[in-house]
């Protein structure tokens, strides 16, 4: 069976579309407005600047990624009833991806948290901004080896029959 139909499989369930969408969804909004991309007073505004175009790519990029591979996940312990340690790696590798995308948007709002902290908050701060987009890169590469684990697992475990 090809990537492709296991795709299909998983997404004919409307809750599986519908949690791919809600995570793609919560994510981008969350990111691009701690990234100040998108802006909610006086209205709503989206800019991307000058410059960010990468970044901005790269954020939508880790928000479908997640929505992909959460909603994947999803269907793997719903129905191949599969408990492991692959499919809880797979879950946690997700958010560990999610989770790299989403703090180097941090940097803006935690700006006076984090120099709070002194030198150590300041050197955590630098970094951030420095490898922003490598950071985001590597979570692209962790969110895409976990989605092809995921479907090599069902791809093994599963043997759906298609009448044509």
């Amino acid at each position: 069976m090809s990537h492709i139909m296991i795709i299909k499989t998983v997404y004919k369930n409307p809750a599986n579309i519908l949690v791919g969408s809600v995570v793609f969804s919560a994510l981008l909004v969350a990111i691009l407005y701690f990234q100040q991309f998108l802006f909610f007073e006086p209205y709503m505004i989206f800019h991307i600047a000058v410059g960010s175009e990468l970044s901005f790519i790269l954020i939508v990029t880790v928000s479908a990624l997640s929505g992909l591979v959460v909603s994947t996940a999803l269907f793997q312990i719903r129905n191949l009833k599969t408990v492991s340690n692959k499919v809880g790696g797979g879950i946690a590798a997700s958010l560990i991806g999610a989770a790299t995308g989403v703090c180097t948007s941090c940097v803006p709002i935690g700006f006076y948290i984090i120099i709070s902290l002194g030198v150590a908050g300041a050197n955590t701060l630098y970094f951030l901004q420095l490898y922003e987009i490598p950071i985001r890169v590597l979570a692209i590469a962790v969110l895409g080896v976990t989605f092809m684990m995921i479907i090599r697992n069902i791809k093994a475990r599963c043997e759906i029959k298609i009448n044509r």
